[in-house]
C-alpha cells in the first residue's frame, strides 16, 4: 500500500492541499478560496482526496490560520 505525505494550508481566503506519494510524486492538489467556512472547504477537501488517494496511510502538516 503507497504512503503520502500531506501537506494542508488554511489560510484567511483559501485552503490549499498537496498530497505526495513514496517517490515524491505529486497524487492529489486542492485549491479553493473558503470564503471563511474553513471546515466546510476542509471536509470537501479531504473527501476528495480520500476519493482520488483511499484509505492509505498518511502523514499530515498544516499551516497557516488553522494550524496554529
Amino acid at each position: 500500500m503507497t504512503k503520502y505525505k500531506i501537506g494542508l494550508d488554511a489560510g484567511s481566503t483559501t485552503l490549499k492541499a498537496v498530497a505526495l506519494d513514496e517517490n515524491a510524486r505529486v497524487a492529489f492538489t486542492f485549491y479553493k478560496r473558503h470564503n471563511t467556512h474553513i471546515a466546510e472547504c476542509l471536509g470537501e477537501c479531504l473527501a476528495e482526496m480520500r476519493h482520488t488517494l483511499g484509505d492509505a496511510p498518511a502523514s499530515i502538516r498544516m499551516t497557516g490560520s488553522i494550524g496554529m
